[in-house]
């Protein structure tokens, strides 16, 4: 979170980190819109931006990640994984 320049995800979860996004680009939207964050995150790392994926609960279940490298595989995007700082494995 700390390298990434937009932060994309659930307009609840965005308002638990905005502490510590205050410097950042947000793109939030509401229940039910999963698909769509998903698409948004990816369009803007098309851009060249980094952008970082905020997501709660039990990663395999509400987890972001299978849906957007299910999508990213689809649309033949290339995709690199950041290194995560000590604020990710909490």
């Amino acid at each position: 979170m700390e390298d990434a320049e937009v932060i994309v995800g659930y307009k609840t979860y965005i308002k638990l980190v905005e502490d510590f996004i205050k410097d950042k680009e947000v793109v939030q939207n509401g229940m039910r819109k999963e698909v769509d964050r998903c698409q948004d995150a990816i369009d803007i790392a098309k851009t060249g931006k980094k952008v970082a994926v905020i997501s709660s609960g039990d990663a395999g279940i509400y987890g972001m990640a299978g849906l957007i490298l299910e999508k990213v595989t689809m649309q033949y995007v290339r995709v690199r994984r950041s290194k995560c700082s000590k604020t990710c494995r909490r």
